[in-house]
């Protein structure tokens, strides 16, 4: 395939997947039916199928995009001067999303949908999976090189992390008020208090 063409490949999957991000947030997954997402894409069904054979699908390649942008992310911050500084921009993702498809908002509903749709399940355990190692990586490359406590037990903070930035991205989606950066001298003060557990 020419380059010209790779590109309008490119785009139209990219239009296909915000156009299923907007029908997502309006309707929600079931609601969403593939007419409606061809009709906000401005394709037909025909041509949709070409490139998705399903809505799975395109989560799938929402997530995929999202799994990306989450290592390479995790990746940015290993270089981060302040450790705990790392952490915490890892908890206020919410906040600081750019590059991210799914908001609190879109997270909560495909989570609500992988409880019933194993297709969408299987999505969303891989995701978390790869997710988790890469931030267990993280946490084990701060500790190498000593500057958080060699101590502290990886998957069990990595547990931490992901349960205070899931909850944060939640409420951020069910309270508009809400705002995490509201929060960050908290987050800050917890973090070294778990840390400094750990030494002991």
């Amino acid at each position: 395939m020419s380059e010209p063409k790779q590109k309008r490949s490119r785009d139209r999957v990219q239009s296909i997947l915000d156009a299923a991000l907007r029908c997502f947030r309006a309707e929600g997954f079931r609601g969403a039916s593939i007419s409606k997402i061809c009709a906000e894409a401005g394709i037909s069904p025909g041509h949709l199928y070409h490139y998705f054979d399903s809505k799975e699908a395109i989560v799938e390649a929402i997530v995929a995009s999202d799994r990306a942008a989450i290592q390479s992310t995790l990746a940015a911050l290993a270089a981060e001067p302040d450790p705990i500084e790392a952490l915490m921009k890892i908890i206020l993702l919410p906040d600081a999303s750019e590059g991210f498809k799914l908001d609190g908002v879109l997270s909560l509903e495909i989570y609500a949908e992988s409880t019933r749709n194993p297709k969408v399940a299987a999505i969303v355990a891989g995701f978390n999976t790869e997710a988790r190692a890469a931030l267990v990586q993280l946490i084990t490359g701060l500790q190498r090189d000593g500057r958080i406590p060699r101590k502290a037990d990886a998957q069990s903070l990595a547990s931490v992390l992901i349960a205070m930035t899931e909850g944060l991205m939640m409420r951020e989606a069910l309270d508009p008020a809400h705002k995490p950066k509201a929060v960050a001298p908290l987050v800050r003060r917890m973090l070294l208090s778990v840390l400094s557990m750990a030494e002991k």
